[in-house]
């Protein structure tokens, strides 16, 4: 019995890994402890719209924004001078283009109303040096092949208080209360415990 619980424990161990989750309306990152709301929901809002409208939000941290797209986008980019990666001019990493993809799938997207084909979304922050800056991603579909931008932490482009657009949101976060995973494991360990008592009778 206790070799079967060892094992019924070192599964549920094995199963508990790091990942953005889509929430709905928001992404939970289990790396950092935070909930990211969905930049559609603050989109064509000023920054401080945006944290007006939403209680219990805050602005993200610089460095948790870099924390995030170092997830969303594999680490590390290439960027030119400008501050962003483009497979059009091919200086994107190989898997850019999915990984826009998955951002646009967790945050939201805009379509660009006179094309289709165009996805967009950006989001606002206060950078270290207290500037309004945006950082998020670019997908085109096109007949000759899938075209994505990321705008990431380098890029140069400053906004002003009043900036607000339809493709454009603010990053907020709030705390996750965790629960921690000691107690999932002692109430899994427990239901194992029952489930072998009741085998054995």
């Amino acid at each position: 019995m206790r070799k079967l619980l060892g094992i019924g424990l070192l599964c549920l161990c094995g199963s508990v890994q790091a990942a953005l989750i889509d929430s709905g309306d928001f992404t939970t990152d289990s790396v950092s402890g935070l909930d990211w709301l969905d930049l559609t929901t603050t989109a064509n809002l000023t920054m401080a719209d945006a944290l007006a409208a939403n209680t219990g939000w805050r602005l993200a941290a610089n460095t948790e924004i870099e924390d995030l797209f170092a997830q969303l986008f594999d680490g590390f980019y290439p960027t030119n001078s400008f501050g962003t990666s483009q497979s059009s001019t091919g200086n994107a990493y190989p898997d850019q283009n999915s990984d826009v993809a998955t951002m646009q799938e967790l945050f939201g997207q805009v379509v660009d109303p006179f094309n289709s084909s165009q996805y967009r979304i950006f989001g606002m922050y206060i950078d270290e040096d207290g500037i309004q800056r945006m950082m998020g991603s670019f997908y085109h579909e096109r007949t000759i092949g899938i075209f994505t931008t990321v705008f990431g932490m380098e890029h140069t482009v400053s906004y002003d208080s009043e900036f607000a657009q339809p493709e454009y949101g603010t990053y907020l976060v709030r705390s996750v209360i965790p629960v921690p995973a000691s107690v999932y494991l002692f109430g899994s360990a427990i239901g194992l415990l029952g489930y072998l008592r009741r085998r054995k009778h």
